[in-house]
């Protein structure tokens, strides 16, 4: 998850954000590092299938929880 790059940049300002929001909840170092890592896997996805972050609905969800179960552990 490391290696995936988000290349828009609403997608990245909204993994940043997410980031911040955890150090400023006082969230543990691992989990501010892990969990915008999953968030990343869940924006790269989007990104990767072309889907605008306007324009998600729950369908777009449930395709990436469908992906995640099916995918190979990284």
């Amino acid at each position: 998850m490391k290696k995936l790059v988000l290349k828009n940049p609403v997608y990245q300002q909204l993994e940043q954000a997410f980031k911040s929001w955890l150090q400023a909840l006082g969230y543990s170092e691992n989990s501010v590092y892990g969990l915008p890592l999953q968030v990343r896997e869940f924006l790269h996805y989007q990104e990767s299938k072309g889907h605008n972050f306007k324009d998600w609905k729950a369908g777009h969800f449930l395709s990436f929880m469908t992906y995640f179960k099916m995918r190979k552990n990284q």
